[in-house]
């Protein structure tokens, strides 16, 4: 079995060594968080490795870890880290990772914006109410989370049936900044002309039209058709049950929407 040893290089704070389950620490980091991480990779690599024998798989694991130890780094906003890895002599099963975290970068400012053929005509949440705000760290779970809030308003305070959201970070190396910007693409707003069944044979339409509680003109969107599409299916006389929705939306804005239908035998 082969062990992980990592030098980290950043030369700030306390230096510290552990050993545990095979992997060997040895850093100089200033976040107490950051080594519990590094740490705590280093073992999952360890793990994932178990044994080998040959030369193809120790160059497999250097090239593996040191692409793991990036993705890590970037991930929580160490956007210029450096990090060098080699076999520790030939004849040694120890690879050591020399990992330089270098600068960790902080939201300069953040956007929502759209796309150039996007609707405009819609509700969305402020900027300042996504939880994170320029000068925080641009870490990638926060940036995706924020990203998802935007979502959420955008469904929650319109009617649309067809919207998107992305998001682009630009890099300021010079000053590790990271600018932010998310960008809205949303579809025509629009509203229910009617329901239809396609496939209803014994049971009417009438009474379908009472279990998926939409009415002619009102807001639609994907999640209302989402609900309707669970009352037919928990009225237990359908085995399948479609949504059938166009591509494109009237200029009025009103749609029609229908369910392809399968009764149960």
């Amino acid at each position: 079995i082969f062990f992980f040893s990592i030098l980290l290089l950043s030369g700030l704070g306390n230096s510290y060594a552990a050993e545990k389950k095979g992997v060997i620490l040895i850093a100089k980091v200033k976040s107490a968080s950051l080594k519990k991480q590094l740490d705590k990779l280093a073992r999952n690599l360890q793990e994932q490795a178990k044994e080998y024998g040959n030369e193809g798989q120790i160059s497999y694991w250097q090239s593996e870890g040191k692409n793991n130890f990036v993705k890590l780094l970037r991930s929580i906003g160490y956007y210029q880290n450096n990090i060098e890895a080699a076999r520790l002599n030939e004849n040694s099963n120890a690879i050591i990772f020399n990992i330089d975290p270098g600068p960790r970068y902080e939201i300069s400012d953040i956007q929502i914006t759209f796309s150039p053929n996007s609707n405009r005509n819609i509700n969305y949440i402020d900027a300042s109410r996504i939880a994170i705000l320029p000068g925080y760290y641009a870490i990638a779970e926060n940036v995706v989370n924020a990203e998802k809030k935007i979502i959420s308003s955008i469904e929650e305070e319109n009617c649309l049936l067809n919207f998107s959201v992305t998001h682009e970070a630009t890099l300021d190396n010079d000053t590790h900044k990271i600018s932010i910007k998310y960008i809205i693409n949303a579809g025509p707003n629009t509203n229910l002309e009617k329901v239809e069944f396609v496939g209803l044979k014994t049971i009417k339409e009438e009474y379908a039209r009472k279990l998926v509680e939409l009415k002619d003109g009102q807001c639609i969107k994907k999640t209302y058709i989402d609900h309707s599409r669970t009352l037919l299916q928990q009225s237990g006389h359908f085995s399948s049950t479609a949504p059938i929705i166009p591509e494109y939306v009237k200029p009025n804005g009103m749609v029609p929407i229908g369910f392809n239908i399968t009764e149960r035998k």
